[in-house]
């Protein structure tokens, strides 16, 4: 299969230097993705990376150049990917909200490193209630309650909670209620630790 696998590296070379207009064709996304995800990890295309710095939010809005993001998030190792990432994290909120931009968001605070989950988990915490109420963005905050680093996750339960009447508010609507069960969950979660490491200690 070394045969194979160099084909594929030499198919994926072919690209270089042209992975932003290819990405935008249905046909030439789809062999972009496929090199991707079968290239072993040391034969991973990382200047397709490359060639989305500096356009990597606008790119995350294309319904096929947001597809790519995704695969390269899930593919890539996490730690070369932090030029690209730092930009998605900037545009964090207003991507949240998109409808092809939130996946790529979610791929991140699934795949990315501690540090690159922790950032984009605060960036979400400046309008959390907000994002909270929203159809699509409501998505990305569960997403990130239960994938971001605890002191992210916990950083983003303090921002849902810190007012009263607004928490009532995200129980009561219907996006914003799903996020709920989530803070409230992890909550319980912290609490049944608290206890158990009290009851440790007495033992």
């Amino acid at each position: 299969d070394a045969v194979d696998d160099t084909d594929k590296v030499t198919l994926a070379r072919q690209f270089e230097g042209h992975v932003w207009a290819a990405s935008t064709s249905p046909s030439a996304v789809l062999v972009l993705q496929k090199c991707v995800v079968d290239l072993p990890p040391h034969q991973k295309p990382l200047f397709f990376a490359e060639e989305f710095k500096g356009k990597a939010a606008d790119a995350a809005k294309h319904s096929l150049q947001g597809r790519l993001l995704e695969r390269i998030i899930e593919q890539f190792p996490a730690e070369d990917l932090d030029g690209m990432v730092g930009e998605l994290v900037a545009a964090g909120a207003s991507l949240s909200r998109h409808a092809s931009g939130n996946y790529v968001v979610q791929r991140v605070l699934e795949h990315g490193t501690t540090s690159q989950r922790a950032a984009l988990t605060e960036a979400l915490c400046v309008d959390a209630s907000r994002l909270a109420f929203h159809r699509i963005a409501s998505n990305v905050l569960r997403c990130a309650l239960g994938n971001a680093p605890l002191h992210a996750r916990l950083r983003l339960v303090e921002a849902l909670t810190v007012d009263s009447a607004i928490t009532r508010a995200l129980d009561r609507q219907c996006n914003s209620s799903f996020v709920m069960r989530e803070v409230r969950a992890l909550k319980r979660t912290r609490l049944l630790s608290s206890r158990l490491c009290g009851t440790l200690e007495e033992i």
